[in-house]
């Protein structure tokens, strides 16, 4: 398994790299995929990079680039802002469960584990930290986004399907890999959560509520079955937008009976 990095305009800010210890840095190959003038800069601080060959399409059309340009069969795609693991433990205090700040082996062993489910399903993704405590430590995922740290069999992914969105990229992947009867997992057992939304950098180089609104009706007209348009008014909207913003719902469970029924 390798994990890979999708980064741009992040050289100083590299928290997924400096949160992975080194062991797992070199058993999974980590390799940030950077723009061509940041590799220089990376390597100088002592970061493995190497550089895509850019072509419109955004975060979407790098992830297309990363399954093009890197032969192993299970390839993830981490998030760069991923600065925060914790490990389960169940159990705890009688029947609790409780996260507790992950050690670099925890890390480490929670990889393996999820390299290993990984070899049964077309794809799957580490947790996030909220709410994980109300999850088990495995569940397929018929319902919910697979989100930041993502996994993918090639050997179990339909060849049709493919990056194709600028952003919401994932979310469409999700949808043709479920669509298509795929199984799909989330695993808890360690989980992640991401410094910020939009921070500078990466996708908020180009999206703004316009252009994510579009996105959006891109994604509907994918999956107009399973994909609805919203406004939805968040508590705390990304930083420097509204907080009334465009959204969607997805069906995540009509997507994925459709699939199972498809391959019948």
């Amino acid at each position: 398994m390798r994990i890979t990095i999708p980064s741009k305009g992040r050289i100083g800010a590299q928290l997924t790299w400096w949160a992975l210890p080194p062991a797992v840095r070199e058993e999974f190959k980590v390799v940030v995929v950077c723009e061509p003038d940041e590799v220089g800069a990376l390597m100088r601080g002592n970061i493995n990079a190497i550089a895509w060959k850019p072509r419109k399409g955004g975060i979407g059309a790098k992830r297309q680039w990363i399954m093009e340009n890197f032969d192993d069969k299970l390839l993830c795609m981490f998030d760069d802002d991923l600065s925060i693991w914790a490990t389960r433990v169940d159990g705890y205090g009688g029947n609790k469960t409780k996260y507790l700040k992950a050690t670099g082996d925890d890390i480490h062993q929670g990889l393996i584990v999820f390299g290993a489910m990984l070899e049964d399903n077309a794809a799957g993704a580490i947790g996030g930290r909220s709410f994980a405590q109300d999850r088990p430590r495995v569940m397929a995922r018929k319902h919910g986004r697979l989100v930041r740290a993502l996994g993918y069999n090639r050997a179990k992914m339909p060849t049709a399907a493919k990056f194709r969105m600028a952003t919401c990229e994932d979310l469409d992947m999700q949808l043709q890999l479920l669509t298509a009867g795929c199984d799909l997992f989330l695993y808890n057992g360690i989980v992640q959560e991401q410094k910020g939304s939009n921070l500078p950098g990466g996708c908020s180089e180009y999206r703004d509520l316009e252009f994510q609104a579009g996105m959006y009706a891109q994604l509907h007209k994918y999956h107009p079955d399973f994909v609805k348009l919203v406004q939805r008014t968040y508590r705390k909207g990304w930083e420097g937008m509204d907080k009334t913003q465009p959204s969607v719902t997805i069906n995540w469970r009509a997507a994925a009976a459709y699939g199972k029924r498809s391959i019948v």
